[in-house]
């Protein structure tokens, strides 16, 4: 059972630290992209240390992978075992429940809500093909007063492009540079895929919203592409942006389609105060570090996988009914076995004959 602990207290501590932690970070924000890796990375380590877990408990004398590897070829010995005291059935029915509970809520948070997404995505851009004309470089201007510019992400398998939707209301309110600094900042967030992230880390904190972690991954998340977005200018031109940015927040906005980014999302505030101020991108060590930070995390669950189940457990899985020990070498190897008995016998006899 050490390597089942090992890997549920390795999911609870990438939880706890995680939320309470990286927040805190100010390097991420200074590479937005890292701490964006870094957060989707600490998410899927937890949810995978947490799986491999109540899998290692069902067979509590094997590693995780190990367990992985019995049920896939069907040991009824094992399974046998198990249920013969009281406390392994329990364990291993419980284990059985909650990884089947854990994982149908994770596939259906994910699936309904990129079926939402798309649902909205393409109801959204059938509207806007209706009453506006859509440029050469994806963007539609909408003729409303409240001033907003977002991005709706497109489908090919739909049969939809990436849009940019800016209305009459935002190109009163900001100068002609002003909208090219916005709409380099929308295609940012098209060309990085910003809004299928934010729209995992959501479906995350739906799913399991009793913690807290998945719910400041999405807001983080979420701020972190924003960021990002904006380091699509230059630097001579961050502080316009923050102008522009300002003034759409100030004025009134348009409530955004469902799996769209608008230019004055999350946190505009603090990405104002980040643009004014000056630029400090992250040195190669630093970079460097968070780089290995992420693969070490990524890599832990499948190394903590591999932890045997304990010193003291055993399991009956090359056991027959009478406690015999069952070979568990290949088919091939004890007939090959047994031809070279064949044959030295043969010999043996051979021998003595002469």
């Amino acid at each position: 059972m050490t390597g089942a602990a090992a890997l549920i207290a390795f999911a609870a501590a990438s939880l706890g630290v995680g939320q309470y932690l990286l927040p805190r970070l100010e390097v991420l924000r200074r590479a937005p992209r890292l701490g964006i890796a870094l957060w989707q990375t600490v998410s899927a380590a937890a949810i995978a240390a947490l799986l491999l877990g109540m899998v290692a408990l069902t067979m509590p004398g094997l590693s995780a992978a190990g367990a992985i590897g019995e049920v896939l070829r069907a040991c009824a010995i094992e399974i046998q075992h198990q249920y013969a005291s009281t406390t392994g059935a329990i364990l291993t029915t419980a284990s059985g429940v909650l990884l089947a509970a854990v994982g149908g809520r994770l596939a259906i948070a994910l699936w309904g809500q990129r079926r939402r997404d798309l649902q909205t995505q393409r109801a959204h851009l059938a509207s806007l093909d209706l009453v506006t004309e859509r440029a050469a470089d994806g963007v539609v201007v909408l003729d409303q007063d409240a001033a907003a510019a977002y991005c709706v992400q497109g489908e090919r398998r739909a049969g939809t492009s990436d849009t940019v939707v800016i209305t009459r209301g935002a190109m009163r309110a900001l100068t002609a540079d002003q909208i090219a600094l916005v709409l380099r900042h929308e295609h940012a967030h098209l060309s990085s895929r910003h809004a299928r992230l934010v729209a995992r880390a959501h479906a995350l904190s739906r799913a399991f919203p009793y913690v807290g972690f998945f719910r400041v991954a999405h807001q983080q998340i979420a701020l972190l592409a924003e960021m990002h977005a904006d380091d699509a200018v230059a630097v001579d031109d961050r502080r316009s942006l923050a102008e522009a940015l300002y003034e759409l927040a100030l004025a009134n906005r348009l409530p955004k389609a469902s799996g769209a980014l608008a230019a004055t999302g999350a946190d505009v505030v603090q990405r104002a105060q980040r643009l004014v101020g000056p630029h400090q991108p992250l040195r190669r060590t630093a970079v460097a570090f968070l780089a290995s930070a992420i693969v070490l995390v990524a890599s832990a669950p499948a190394t903590l996988a591999l932890v045997p189940g304990g010193v003291g457990d055993e399991h009956s899985c090359c056991l027959d009914t009478t406690g015999a020990k069952v070979s568990a070498s290949p088919r091939w190897l004890e007939h090959r076995s047994h031809t070279q008995n064949a044959h030295t016998q043969r010999a043996l006899r051979a021998i003595s004959r002469w």
